[in-house]
């Protein structure tokens, strides 16, 4: 499932957003579009698990508009957000269409 479209984009853009604005660990090593990269492949893999550790600070915030509230920490992110959008679209594939970093973070 190719999610091109506005709600797609928008959800990925908010889970990406999300992730490259949180002090994760994931990004002290790399930079922002590797980051971003592996985020969506724990995604096309369907690990919830691999994807909520891009929230492993406690002071981590996950926010998604088809949930309405932000979602804090790893846990309360994969269970309420992660799982629920992976169950509802079990075919779910992302794919990197464009990318909007500035060279500087790539």
């Amino acid at each position: 499932m190719r999610m091109n479209s506005r709600f797609g984009n928008t959800v990925f853009s908010t889970m990406v957003a999300a992730v490259l604005a949180a002090p994760l660990s994931h990004a002290a090593e790399t930079n922002a579009l590797s980051v971003a990269k592996q985020y969506m492949g724990q995604w096309n893999e369907h690990n919830a698990n691999k994807a909520a550790t891009y929230f492993d600070v406690e002071d981590a915030i996950y926010f998604d508009a088809a949930v309405g509230t932000p979602q804090q920490g790893a846990v309360v992110a994969r269970d309420n957000v992660i799982k629920p959008f992976m169950s509802a679209f079990p075919n779910l594939k992302w794919e990197m269409t464009a990318s909007r970093l500035s060279p500087a973070t790539k």
